[in-house]
């Protein structure tokens, strides 16, 4: 890289090619880290596509909607959220043999979707205020879109 600097190509371009370089390495992989599925959501409005490993360390459940996550702080900017509605969570039961967001803590889940970045706003007395920040969530549809690795 010096070398190229040495010829006068410059450092913006230089940083360019290394870093679609590793976006291509990113997307090339198998299975996306929650870091890597955060950062290529962020990268892309529609979302980045794949194959997500995770372990899970929390798991809630809100307005029918139970949600795993890669975090124990669901806020933390490196959590990637995993949202599952209820007649998919009843079916995930079964597989697990019990309340998914217990029996799953601690184990690594393998899960396919689609990542997407959502603005998560803050409100105060039921009023929307003008303070947010982001989750990157994967929503799932089916059961089979989780795996459980051993």
């Amino acid at each position: 890289m010096l070398s190229l600097y040495k010829r006068g190509l410059p450092r913006a371009a230089i940083l360019f090619v290394l870093f679609g370089f590793v976006s291509g390495c990113v997307r090339a992989t198998t299975d996306l880290t929650p870091i890597q599925a955060i950062v290529a959501a962020a990268e892309r409005p529609e979302g980045v596509t794949g194959t997500f490993l995770m372990e899970v360390r929390r798991g809630d459940r809100e307005d029918d909607t139970l949600y795993l996550n890669s975090e124990e702080d669901y806020r933390d900017q490196r959590c990637l959220t995993i949202a599952i509605p209820k007649d998919v969570a009843s079916a995930l039961e079964g597989k697990v043999e019990g309340d998914p967001a217990v029996a799953l803590k601690g184990k690594k889940i393998r899960v396919t979707g689609t990542a997407k970045r959502k603005t998560v706003w803050f409100y105060y007395r039921n009023v929307k205020s003008d303070k947010y920040y982001y989750q990157t969530h994967v929503q799932i549809t089916d059961a089979s879109q989780i795996s459980f690795v051993r």
